[in-house]
This record gives C-alpha cells, sequence and structure tokens, in this order.
C-alpha cells in the first residue's frame, strides 16, 4: 500500500468540465423556464 494517487495527476479542465457542463445546462435551462413560466403567469393572471 505503498502507491498513493494524487488528485493532480489526473486533474484536468476538460474532464472537469465534461463531467460539470450537463449539471450547469440543466441548471441555465430550468432557470429560464422559471422565469418565462413566471412571465406568462403574471400576464394572465388577473385576466378574466
Amino acid at each position: 500500500m505503498s502507491e498513493s494517487i494524487r488528485l493532480s495527476d489526473h486533474f484536468s479542465y476538460s474532464k472537469l468540465l465534461r463531467f460539470t457542463l450537463p449539471s450547469i445546462c440543466m441548471m441555465v435551462f430550468t432557470s429560464i423556464y422559471g422565469v418565462v413560466d413566471g412571465l406568462f403567469v403574471s400576464n394572465f393572471v388577473g385576466k378574466t
């Protein structure tokens, strides 16, 4: 057990981006959806 694996040996920004990009895209999409949905709801809430 003398071998140790260092995170810095296997870290690269391309790998980090590849694993985090889907989450970032979904958060942006969900935020935009919430804003657009809020705009539609606020437009039609008071009208009969």
